[in-house]
């Protein structure tokens, strides 16, 4: 089984963690953690912040399914962009601009 891997960094410190909505996300959507690796941490006090690289990985078969739940929601959205350009709207005819005009999403 072939698998899909990326590397996100992962910081925490005083002003808070940085790159955990993006694990999340990806774990929501069928991502596993393959790896963590610490990387340390600089600085002292409240400036201190620490670092870890996180490896993900997505199997084939999640791979498939995302991709396909990915465009079934964009064909979705494009088709409702569209009814909404639509509605409205009307046919421009003139020397500076010619096509489909609805003059509420200009």
């Amino acid at each position: 089984m072939s698998t899909t891997q990326k590397i996100v960094l992962v910081t925490a410190g005083s002003g808070g963690p940085q790159g955990i909505t993006t694990i999340n996300k990806d774990l929501r959507e069928g991502w596993r953690v393959a790896q963590v690796a610490p990387m340390g941490g600089a600085g002292s006090g409240e400036s201190a912040r620490f670092a870890a690289l996180v490896v993900l990985e997505l199997n084939e078969d999640a791979a498939d399914t995302l991709m396909q739940a990915t465009a079934e929601r964009a064909e979705a959205d494009i088709e409702g962009q569209i009814e909404e350009a639509l509605e409205g709207g009307y046919i421009v005819e003139s020397e500076d601009i010619e096509g489909w005009r609805n003059p509420d999403l200009d």
